[in-house]
């Protein structure tokens, strides 16, 4: 019986030792909505090993907001022992306290991993609250996000989340051309942005997401489905990114595929929280 559990033991420690990692900061969700517990799901899901540091706790459910906690004071310590240890090749980034604490983390994971592919999904405020997280002036807002920006491969925001930043840069900064749309406006930059649920067919009952990279605009179309709305779909979208990027899928591709799995997630019951049928590898 030894013998068996420790050959059991090295073959496990063999496939933990080959998974593909994603290093993952977010929040702590209770509900398990959204934030960290969410984003293990959705790596466990896709056959990949989620390492990571939680950014900041908050006392939430799935259908009520109260308050966001102070950060752990251990968290760069964390950071920097896993990023000491482990190779990583994708990084998923979520709920930050304030934009100082990610430029901040930033700066750490690119001294150690400067080729990561990084994501950033923006959390500007919590399902069910008012709460404003991203707090201060126009122009400390604008230099902490043009550091985030050129620190970033990929940035996903909601449409509010799109219009807080094209109306900060809009403000401060003359260089850009005030008369372009959203779209138009994102292509400026050198980071990728996916814009979530921009794309409406409504005729032939079509919506989607639009990935801008530089120059280029790519629609990344999914049929209209029937289903109880789910907390943390943005988390879990990008997320599911992250593990794609991880086993060297090309960006396109890994949000279409991201994308197609979320159809799954959305109908997978009538609660808000949504939950993974079983375990996917992806193609």
């Amino acid at each position: 019986l030894n013998l068996f559990k420790a050959r059991w033991m090295d073959n496990m420690s063999s496939v933990t030792e080959n998974m593909p990692r994603v290093l993952i900061l977010s929040g702590f969700d209770p509900s398990g909505g959204a934030g960290m517990i969410a984003d293990v799901k959705a790596c466990e899901y896709c056959g990949v090993l989620p390492q990571g540091v939680i950014t900041s706790n908050t006392i939430q459910l799935e259908d009520k907001f109260m308050s966001l906690g102070q950060v752990d004071t251990n968290w760069r310590e964390q950071l920097t022992q896993l990023l000491g240890k482990y190779k990583f090749s994708s990084v998923k980034i979520g709920l930050v306290p304030d934009l100082p604490f990610l430029v901040e983390a930033l700066r750490l994971i690119r001294a150690v991993i400067p080729q990561a592919f990084i994501i950033w999904d923006p959390v500007l405020r919590a399902t069910h609250s008012n709460i404003d997280i991203h707090e201060g002036s126009q122009l400390k807002l604008h230099q902490h996000l043009c550091q985030i920006f050129n620190s970033v491969n990929l940035v996903t925001p909601n449409s509010d989340e799109a219009k807080w930043i094209h109306d900060i840069f809009k403000t401060r900064d003359r260089t850009k051309d005030p008369t372009l749309n959203e779209e138009e406006f994102f292509q400026i930059f050198h980071t990728s942005f996916l814009l979530k649920s921009t794309y409406h067919e409504v005729s032939k009952g079509l919506i989607g997401d639009v990935l801008i990279q530089q120059s280029q605009s790519t629609t990344i179309q999914t049929s209209r489905i029937e289903h109880t709305p789910k907390r943390g779909t943005g988390c879990t979208l990008s997320s599911l990114i992250a593990c794609a990027i991880s086993k060297n899928t090309p960006l396109v591709e890994a949000c279409s595929w991201a994308q197609s799995q979320m159809e799954n997630y959305l109908i997978s019951n009538s609660s808000p929280l949504g939950s993974w049928s079983r375990a996917h590898e992806i193609k």
